[in-house]
């Protein structure tokens, strides 16, 4: 093992005996303390000037801009793509990258903000929420007495929104 400073864990690595006499050699020139005083920033530029990195394959996207370019505020981008507030800040600091379906739905959005706002602007659920609290109320108040009856008239409502028939 390789005496490390006490203050992070050590990792361990191959008994001395295994390791080569010029793997032997490097770990004994290693300056240990300089390598954990090392930021990420520090790193960064190490591996950016070394021609035999291998480069960070995945695309970058620039989830802030995106957001400008709706011309929403973060909290509202993140309650109408259904994502938290911090995932879009985190997102936007460059602490964390988006994946997956949420980095498929933002690429989308990059390429076609103004598409996007008129889809939400479309989007039939504040009319569906008016008709959900109606027929609660006409439940609660005895008007209807089956909740079958409601859902019927949601699933008829939602559907003429869906087709834009009335």
């Amino acid at each position: 093992m390789v005496k490390r400073p006490e203050a992070r864990p050590v990792i361990p690595v191959a008994p001395r005996e295994s390791l080569s006499g010029s793997a032997r050699k490097a770990l004994a020139r290693t300056d240990w303390t300089k390598l954990d005083a090392m930021t990420d920033g520090d790193i960064a530029r190490q591996i950016a000037s070394n021609p035999d990195a291998a480069p960070d394959m995945a695309p970058s996207i620039d989830v802030r801009a995106i957001r400008r370019a709706t011309g929403m505020t973060q909290a509202q981008f993140a309650t109408a793509f259904e994502f938290s507030v911090r995932t879009v800040q985190e997102w936007e600091r460059g602490v964390k990258r988006p994946s997956g379906p949420a980095l498929t739905l933002l690429r989308a959005l990059e390429a076609d903000p103004e598409g996007f706002r008129r889809a939400l602007a479309a989007a039939p659920m504040a009319s569906l929420d008016a008709s959900i609290e109606r027929g609660v109320r006409d439940m609660a108040s005895g008007r209807v007495r089956n909740a079958s009856d409601v859902l019927d008239r949601l699933e008829a409502k939602f559907a003429a929104s869906v087709t834009g028939k009335r």
